[in-house]
């Protein structure tokens, strides 16, 4: 707007006033400080959302470890009673009262049943050695009067195929033997398999281990006997196959009582494979060092003293240096043994080896070979026993220290008709003593371990 009263005729132009306002003017703090009052809440919310989640999430963590440990319990002790009342009844066919049971063949069969359920389930924590050479002397002792009848017919018809009181005889006692085998498993005495005439009979007898006579006789063929002697005879002949129909039950048990020993050992091998370090010494017909075996002694026997000096000779020796190793494959501090295994001795109609086992602690500046120093050094422990079968790793082992067990075990044994050994292997275990047995899995410890620690609270992440 022009002002009229300008001296200098130019026209003046007046700022027009604003109205003031009582209004302070904010700042940046004024605006952080309204931010700080909204986001706070939103800040404390999360934090305690968070805190809260973390808390149930470890509650929830605690739970399930509680109720996984709790259901782990549970079932042990589920297990534990089902396996106390099922030992309990299973041993009662062995130690319990004998007159309710059954007899014979059947008490065999009771009894072969009884051990495999047994051995399945109890295996890693029950010696079982006794209950095998129990059932072992039951099949035998109940099949020998049947083997011994047998051997006094086949005698009795290769020793003279005239004498007839020697050929009534053994008839009357094979008779005798049947039928007090027949009565005592409750059964009738069952008719011969097959009706064969009488030169079919003699053939049969004749192929059936009976060392008879040679053909230059004029008086062996049946058809030219009197008739009394021909009627021996084939009573003879029937009663040899009854014999022989029996003793293949008894043959049968006997195998399925061995497949069951190796089905054992195998499956306690399986225990010790991922720790053991172990020594296997095969030995073969083929090989010229069985012949150094000396099989004259029965275990029962006491065997000749050996001289220190003369250790080493006259018999197969396999010896090696073992060590346990780390993840990193590094040899375990102090773990070193050397073992030595002598057999001199051997009983294969028992089907028994005798082993002697030498060991020593492998010193840290010894030859890692040889163990010449070590063995001259250390102190050497010495063990010998008679092993079959029925020697089981986990259970039958040989104390060494606080650390550490051996055990060695007769893998297979094959012998021949005359009683001599075939094939035969024997290994030896060094393994951690928390692997010994007479202990409920020994390895249950880690395993919740390992369980455990996959659960996220264990987790780094």
């Amino acid at each position: 707007m022009c002002d009229p009263d300008n001296n200098n005729g130019q026209p003046e132009f007046k700022q027009q006033q604003r109205p003031q306002s009582n209004k302070p003017i904010k700042d940046l703090w004024d605006k952080l400080d309204v931010l700080a009052k909204i986001s706070l809440p939103l800040v404390m919310g999360m934090l305690g959302f968070l805190f809260n989640y973390n808390v149930s999430k470890k509650q929830e963590t605690e739970n399930n470890i509680k109720l996984y440990t709790q259901l782990l319990s549970d079932k042990e002790t589920a297990e534990n009673t089902l396996r106390k009342d099922m030992f309990s009844k299973i041993l009662e066919s062995f130690i319990g009262d004998q007159s309710k049971s059954q007899a014979g063949i059947g008490k065999i069969k009771e009894m072969r049943l009884s051990l495999e359920l047994l051995s399945r389930n109890f295996h890693e924590s029950l010696d079982m050695k006794p209950l095998f050479r129990h059932l072992l002397m039951e099949i035998i002792g109940q099949s020998i009067e049947l083997r011994r009848a047998k051997r006094q017919l086949n005698e009795a018809l290769a020793a003279n195929m005239d004498d007839v009181n020697r050929l009534r005889l053994a008839v009357k006692q094979a008779q005798s033997t049947l039928a007090n085998y027949y009565r005592q498993q409750g059964t009738n005495i069952p008719p011969p398999a097959s009706q064969h005439s009488a030169t079919e009979q003699d053939e049969a007898v004749q192929g059936n281990d009976a060392p008879l006579q040679s053909q230059s006789s004029a008086s062996s063929s049946p058809l030219k006997l009197p008739a009394e002697v021909r009627s021996l005879r084939e009573a003879a002949a029937r009663e040899i196959e009854r014999i022989n129909s029996e003793l293949s039950r008894y043959d049968t048990e006997l195998r399925e009582l061995m497949s069951i020993a190796r089905r054992v050992a195998r499956k306690q091998r399986e225990v010790l494979e991922d720790v053991a370090q172990t020594i296997r010494m095969p030995l073969s017909k083929q090989d010229q060092a069985l012949k150094l075996i000396n099989t004259k002694y029965k275990p029962t026997e006491r065997l000749p003293r050996i001289e220190a000096t003369n250790r080493d000779t006259g018999c197969i020796i396999k010896e090696q240096r073992l060590a346990f190793r780390d993840s990193a494959g590094n040899e375990i501090k102090d773990s070193a043994r050397h073992f030595k295994i002598r057999i001199r001795y051997a009983y294969p109609k028992w089907h028994q080896i005798h082993v002697e086992v030498e060991s020593w602690k492998c010193l840290e500046n010894g030859p890692t070979k040889n163990c010449v120093q070590c063995y001259k050094e250390s102190a050497k422990d010495t063990t010998a026993f008679w092993l079959d079968q029925f020697d089981f790793p986990l259970v039958d082992n040989t104390f060494i220290d606080n650390e550490h067990r051996y055990s060695v075990v007769l893998e297979e044994l094959e012998v021949g008709q005359a009683e001599e050994i075939e094939n035969a292997t024997i290994t030896l275990l060094y393994y951690p003593a928390s692997y010994a047995g007479l202990k409920e899995k020994s390895f249950y410890n880690n395993q919740l371990l390992n369980n455990l620690l996959k659960w996220n609270m264990f987790r780094k992440d």
